[in-house]
């Protein structure tokens, strides 16, 4: 579940956010996985921490064709990102996303 969920998530931000926004929002994405990763491992979950970076390696081995997809979702696009964000759910700050992070890192509900 770990692995299929970050290797999802990066993929469908590349396939369907916008140029600008994908050059904000990846990197962040990306290196929220790779500190989330870390903390796994220093808890000495291993099988998380390990499926986290198997992820990331997957859209690295595939990003050829995972960017075929992009371009094809890109150029029937209906609406911006601006749009697409204000649909899909209200702004949160930062501290919303870590503690979320760090009640799934200790089991807790958040």
């Amino acid at each position: 579940v770990v692995y299929r969920g970050c290797k999802n998530i990066i993929a469908t931000l590349i396939k369907n956010l916008g140029t600008q926004k994908l050059i904000l929002i990846l990197p962040t994405n990306i290196s929220c996985w790779l500190i989330l990763s870390i903390l796994f491992l220093l808890k000495l979950d291993i099988r998380k921490g390990f499926a986290i970076l198997k992820g990331i390696r997957w859209n690295f081995i595939n990003c050829l064709k995972t960017l075929r997809k992009r371009k094809l979702i890109q150029s029937t696009r209906k609406i911006s990102d601006q749009e697409l964000f204000s649909m899909v759910g209200a702004k949160r700050k930062i501290s919303y996303y870590l503690g979320k992070a760090f009640a799934y890192i200790m089991g807790r509900p958040f």
